[in-house]
């Protein structure tokens, strides 16, 4: 099991199921499970740049996307108008649950200027249905795919819902940084081939809770 990848796509293979990225502004991730299908896809999420100065730009190109041992780095240099870059690590962890596929994003954002309010949009992909957010959970619609945000990064996330608790997107970051600085948060995908049960999504929540900062991010 290793990582594939392109100038603007890469895809992780494990046992029934797949994550593919688009390298592209924005990032798109789209997970996939065999199931009763093969190439079924559960989910998908987009990842994109916001910041006051530079709200309604495109978002640049991705810089540079590599493999160092199992990871998987995407990172998006800061561009005019954007005041700041950022980066995207994926790392794949074991699973307790053999029909359930996890990856670990370690997401960062930093910049050159004195100071800037760098933020990034989680979006869930266009569907009939709606992702819900059952928190520490964010659900896709079938029930087959989940976003966690780690308890030590929550405070620096917000789940922006609608009046019936249909998620819209997921701010992450926000504050006023300064030159020099790094922000970083972590967040779990979790997908499989069915709806996820609440009781292993918990545990799955907890053992991710515990889990050791990466060395490399």
């Amino acid at each position: 099991m290793s990582w594939k990848h392109s100038a603007s796509h890469a895809q992780y293979a494990a046992r029934n199921g797949r994550i593919n990225v688009e390298l592209g502004a924005p990032l798109r991730i789209q997970l996939e499970s065999d199931g009763r299908k093969l190439g079924h896809s559960v989910a998908d999420l987009t990842l994109f740049p916001c910041e006051p100065g530079a709200r309604d730009a495109s978002p640049v190109s991705v810089h540079d996307a590599f493999v160092r041992q199992e990871d998987l780095i995407a990172s998006y240099a800061q561009e005019y108008p954007w005041p700041f870059g950022w980066q995207v690590d994926f790392r794949f962890h074991a699973s307790p649950f053999s029909d359930l596929h996890l990856m670990e994003l370690w997401l960062s954002v930093q910049t050159s200027q004195w100071e800037c309010n760098p933020q990034l949009w989680w979006k869930p992909g266009q569907s009939s249905a709606a992702w819900q957010d059952t928190a520490p959970s964010i659900v896709s619609p079938e029930g087959q795919a989940a976003l966690l945000i780690h308890p030590l990064d929550r405070v620096d996330c917000k789940v922006v819902c609608s009046e019936d608790r249909a998620v819209e997107h997921i701010e992450v970051f926000g504050r006023q940084m300064e030159k020099g600085v790094i922000r970083r948060a972590r967040f779990l995908l979790a997908w499989g081939s069915s709806r996820i049960s609440a009781e292993h999504l918990g545990r799955v929540y907890d053992l991710f809770a515990d889990s050791p900062l990466p060395l490399t991010a």
